[in-house]
């Protein structure tokens, strides 16, 4: 490979989402979070996949997704945060306007460990929350993963749970994390 920069946009082909749903599969399978299935493929919440209010980010590099995390703007099908932590969600839609969330992070294997990877995409998907008018955003983090989104998003702990994706899997324990759009970008432009 001669070009190995990364792009980051926003995915405008949906043809493309079973290789979104690849990448979420192996992360998850990995992990023993979900159980084998012969498509190879999965889709935590596919009732927000082609939604108006849903963009799917990609980091590309000559072409292949190489990481993948998904933003859906509050709406009538509501957030992927509804499903485990319904009350404190409705908490927040309560206190705050514009709520999205950020949902389905993976990257492709080798490139987990890649630090700067997740940096750029972390960036790029503030960028896109603050164009889009978010007040506030939510995710739901492995609890291992909270510190990084402390240190980049500025987020605050809402509430901890152990979860299962699917029946007979492994349980995980994640953290329900809020973060302020305008308060993080006044950070980054040191105000």
């Amino acid at each position: 490979m001669s070009n190995n920069k990364i792009e980051f946009r926003e995915l405008t082909d949906l043809e493309r989402l079973p290789e979104i749903h690849a990448l979420a599969y192996e992360g998850l399978l990995e992990n023993g979070y979900i159980l084998p299935n012969t498509s190879q493929q999965k889709s935590i919440h596919p009732h927000l996949d082609n939604l108006e209010e849903t963009s799917v980010i990609v980091g590309e590099c000559n072409g292949q997704i190489i990481a993948t995390d998904t933003i859906t703007i509050d709406g009538s099908q509501g957030l992927s945060t509804d499903v485990y932590f319904g009350s404190k969600t409705n908490e927040i839609r309560r206190q705050y306007g514009k709520i999205a969330c950020l949902w389905r992070f993976c990257t492709e294997k080798m490139n987990r460990n890649r630090i700067s990877l997740v940096i750029d995409m972390m960036n790029f998907l503030l960028d896109q929350l603050h164009r889009k008018e978010v007040e506030v955003g939510l995710t739901i983090v492995e609890k291992r993963h909270k510190k990084i989104h402390q240190k980049l998003f500025g987020a605050q702990i809402i509430e901890e749970k152990k979860i299962q994706i699917e029946k007979d899997s492994k349980e995980i324990e994640v953290v329900l994390m809020m973060f302020e759009i305008d308060r993080i970008q006044n950070i980054r432009k040191g105000k």
